[in-house]
């Protein structure tokens, strides 16, 4: 299953230096949050998480942690890209092992997809798993196998 999606989306990058640089900040990543929190059933912590190489998203669906990790793609024009990547989240990642926490993440990503296929700020949807060539430019248009 894929479950890493670039997308072009008209939002500014906000970087983490006060020059506008560095790495995505959690001021430019609000709106991501919210087109999260239309995912049906999905609990969104709005407390973003800053790293060294973007931000997460902390949220909760059916009693299972889930984290959307969230950056500015890096392309070759300028453009609106943005990447997430979506997995298990708690300390242990004991639900990726279990077939229940398999299926809710497919579920997850698969209502994540529809999400954004409804978004009407959205386009250019490109679906990669972990064997994909890094963000090659023919990205799947869905997230599991047609």
């Amino acid at each position: 299953m894929r479950t890493t999606v670039s997308f072009e989306y008209p939002a500014p990058f906000v970087g983490t230096d006060p020059d506008g640089g560095g790495v995505l900040s959690i001021k430019a990543a609000g709106w991501f949050a919210t087109i999260l929190s239309s995912i049906p059933e999905l609990e969104v912590d709005f407390n973003l998480c800053q790293e060294d190489w973007g931000v997460v998203v902390f949220t909760k669906r059916q009693k299972r942690p889930f984290h959307f990790f969230f950056w500015y793609g890096l392309a070759e024009e300028p453009t609106n890209l943005w990447v997430t990547e979506v997995r298990h989240g708690g300390l242990l990642g004991l639900q990726r092992f279990l077939p229940e926490g398999q299926q809710e993440l497919r579920r997850l990503v698969l209502d994540f997809n529809e999400t954004l296929v409804r978004s009407p700020n959205v386009s250019h949807i490109a679906w990669f798993s972990s064997s994909d060539q890094a963000f090659s430019p023919k990205g799947q248009r869905f997230p599991t196998p047609e």
